[in-house]
């Protein structure tokens, strides 16, 4: 499989203490470890500039690449190297997904499952709920489907005033209780 890594540190204090090429190193052993291919010109590094933004260099350089097809996965120490901001993560991740190029996150503390996507998804992005995140999750899971009977089931006993009461619940409005 042939492989690119991808490191970014935005601080001269950063810079200084070799924080990218400590990630550099733990990404290359991971890579070695696996018996991936890794061209020096797939070699994307970051130095110094945030990951707020998404117009970096090394990032335009390894998109290019993958839009190509010259990688078949990317590996990054963990998502907040790839960008600061969650919904800059989905965006790229999205991106990544749709050119057929697989994102590896050595340090990833949901998972790649669609259960730790789930959990990434829910974890902050601005302007998205809970619903949009259920959305994306994939259909036929118990999951998904668990979380989509929880937000019916206030809808299903009436008007939503704001708060749960007795007088609302399934249980009062049944003959037997």
């Amino acid at each position: 499989m042939q492989v690119a890594l991808y490191a970014r540190v935005s601080t001269s204090h950063q810079q200084q203490e070799g924080t990218v090429e400590s990630q550099r190193r733990m990404l290359k052993q991971y890579i070695q470890s696996q018996e991936w291919t890794l061209l020096p010109e797939h070699e994307y590094i970051d130095d110094g500039i945030s990951g707020a933004r998404l117009d970096r260099p090394a990032l335009d350089r390894l998109r290019d690449a993958a839009r190509r097809g010259e990688v078949d996965a990317v590996v990054i120490l963990s998502p907040d190297r790839l960008a600061r901001n969650y919904a800059h993560q989905w965006l790229l991740i999205e991106e990544f997904e749709k050119m057929n190029t697989q994102l590896l996150f050595l340090q990833n503390p949901f998972g790649d499952s669609p259960q730790g996507k789930l959990l990434t998804q829910m974890q902050g992005i601005p302007g998205r709920t809970v619903v949009t995140a259920i959305g994306i999750f994939p259909k036929g899971t118990a999951m998904r489907h668990k979380y989509k009977l929880i937000l019916k089931k206030p809808r299903s006993c009436g008007p939503c005033t704001g708060r749960w009461s007795k007088s609302n619940s399934v249980a009062a409005r049944s003959p037997n209780g």
